[in-house]
C-alpha cells in the first residue's frame, strides 16, 4: 500500500500539440514513396547488366554512376527524417529549419535528371542525322540546341534554390522569389521532358518501310512517349502542387522520387530494346559483287516471310544506307 501511495503522480500531457502533416508529414509521404521507386530501379539496373554483353564499357560505368549518386541522393532523403522524428523528438526548434540533407538531395537529384535528358537529346542528335536532311535537319539541329540550353538552365536555377535555402529556416521556401524560381524549375522540366518525347516520335514517324520495321518503331514510339509521358506529368503535379500549397511540403511527395523515376525511365528504355526488335528482326548486310553495281543480301532471322521492293534492291543504295543506319540506332547500337 505504501509504495502504491508513494508513487510518482502520471505526468500531465504535453501542452504544445503540433500538425507538422504540411511539413514532416508528406517528407515522410515522400521518403516512402522515393524508396519504392528507388527499389526498382535497382531490379531494372540488375536486369540492365544481365543483358548488356554489347553495350560500351562507357554506358556501363555511366549507369553504374547514376546508380551510385541516385542511392546517395535516397540516403539524404531518408535522413532527413531522423533528426526531428527520431533523434531529437520533440524538440520544437528543429521544425522551423531546412535540415541540411534536404538541400543537399536537390543538387544530386538534379545531376541524375540533367544527365538523363542529354543523354535522350544526344540520342535525338544522332538519330537526326541518320534520317533528316537538308533545312529539316538544321530546325531540328537548332531546337536540340535549345533543348540543351533549357536542360542546362534548369542546373542554372537549381543551383540558385540551393543558395537562397541553405542554412535558412524552412519559411523561406514560401517567400516570392523562392516560389518563383521553384515554377521556373518545374516549368522547364516539362517543356524538356514533352519535347524528347515528340522530337523521338517526330524523327520515327512514317520512317518503317517494311512491315516488320514498322512494327518495330510502332513499339518503340510506346516506350518514348509512356516513358517521356510519366517524367512530364510528374512535373506537371509537382507544379500544381507548388501553386497550389506554395508555403508547405505538399509537392515533395512527388519530388523526392523524381530523381529515381528518371533513372528508372532510361533503365526502361534500355532494357526494352528486345521488346522494340521483337521477333521479327531483320539482319541487314551489303556485299560488293563486281564493279558495277551493289547486291544487298538479306537474312532472315525469323521464319517469317517478305517481299523485298525491287526499288530498295536496285538503285536504291542510298534509300538502304539510311535505313541501315536507321536501324542501327533503333536497335540500341551505337547509342553513345
Amino acid at each position: 500500500m505504501s509504495n502504491q501511495t508513494n508513487a510518482c503522480p502520471l505526468p500531465a500531457d504535453n501542452p504544445f500539440v503540433l500538425d507538422i502533416q504540411d511539413f514532416y508529414g508528406y517528407n515522410l509521404i515522400g521518403s516512402f514513396f522515393s524508396s519504392a521507386i528507388w527499389g526498382i530501379s535497382c531490379l531494372q539496373l540488375f536486369i540492365y547488366y544481365l543483358h548488356s554483353e554489347s553495350d560500351s564499357a562507357f554506358l556501363k560505368t555511366l549507369l553504374a554512376s547514376l546508380w551510385v549518386l541516385d542511392t546517395a541522393n535516397e540516403i539524404l532523403i531518408l535522413k532527413s527524417n531522423w533528426p526531428v522524428l527520431i533523434l531529437q523528438y520533440g524538440r520544437i526548434a528543429n521544425l522551423a529549419k531546412i535540415q541540411p540533407e534536404l538541400i543537399n538531395h536537390i543538387w544530386v537529384e538534379f545531376i541524375v535528371s540533367l544527365v538523363v535528358q542529354l543523354y535522350f537529346i544526344h540520342r535525338i542528335y544522332k538519330f537526326s542525322l541518320a534520317v533528316l536532311r537538308g533545312m529539316k535537319s538544321k530546325l531540328l539541329l537548332g531546337a536540340i540546341a535549345l533543348l540543351t540550353f533549357l536542360a542546362v538552365a534548369q542546373t542554372v536555377c537549381m543551383i540558385v534554390y540551393v543558395v537562397f535555402s541553405y542554412g535558412k529556416p524552412i519559411a523561406v521556401i514560401g517567400n516570392k522569389r523562392q516560389i518563383a524560381i521553384n515554377l521556373t524549375i518545374r516549368g522547364l522540366s516539362v517543356v524538356v521532358d514533352v519535347s524528347i518525347a515528340i522530337a523521338m516520335v517526330y524523327l520515327l514517324r512514317g520512317k518503317g518501310h517494311f512491315s516488320s520495321s514498322r512494327r518495330m518503331i510502332s513499339r518503340l514510339m510506346i516506350v518514348i512517349v509512356s516513358s517521356g509521358s510519366l517524367t512530364a506529368a510528374l512535373s506537371v503535379i509537382i507544379l500544381v502542387l507548388v501553386v497550389l500549397h506554395p508555403k508547405t511540403l505538399h509537392f515533395v511527395m512527388f519530388d523526392y522520387p523524381f530523381g529515381s523515376i528518371y533513372f528508372s525511365t532510361l533503365l526502361a528504355n534500355l532494357n526494352s530494346r528486345s521488346f522494340v526488335r521483337g521477333p521479327e528482326d531483320v539482319n541487314i548486310a551489303s556485299q560488293n559483287i563486281g564493279s558495277s553495281n551493289n547486291t544487298i543480301v538479306l537474312q532472315q532471322l525469323s521464319n517469317s516471310q517478305g517481299r523485298i521492293p525491287q526499288s530498295y534492291i536496285k538503285g536504291g543504295n542510298n534509300r538502304l544506307d539510311q535505313m541501315g543506319t536507321m536501324s542501327a540506332h533503333l536497335k540500341g547500337e551505337n547509342m553513345m
